[in-house]
């Protein structure tokens, strides 16, 4: 989810393509904003906001859906 874009190196099978985030879970601690996680580039597609986590430490939310496949991020307020 960075800007610009940052793409694999230049040998192995993944060379040139870009490089997404692939989380599989996140935590929310923020009581004012809650991050809202996008399935394509530009806050398109599907997408999967996270509630305020409970206490610090506490096992984190699942992506559901979006597993393995976020690219973009925004924030909306609570």
């Amino acid at each position: 989810m960075k800007n610009p874009a940052l793409y694999f190196g230049p040998s192995g099978s993944g060379h040139g393509t870009r490089v997404w985030n692939n989380a599989g879970s996140a935590s929310n601690y923020d009581t004012r904003w809650r991050p809202v996680i996008w399935s394509e580039p530009g806050m398109t597609g599907a997408a999967y906001q996270l509630g305020v986590c409970c206490d610090q430490g506490s096992a984190p939310y699942s992506l559901a859906g979006l597993t393995n496949n976020n690219r973009s991020l925004s924030w909306s307020a609570n």
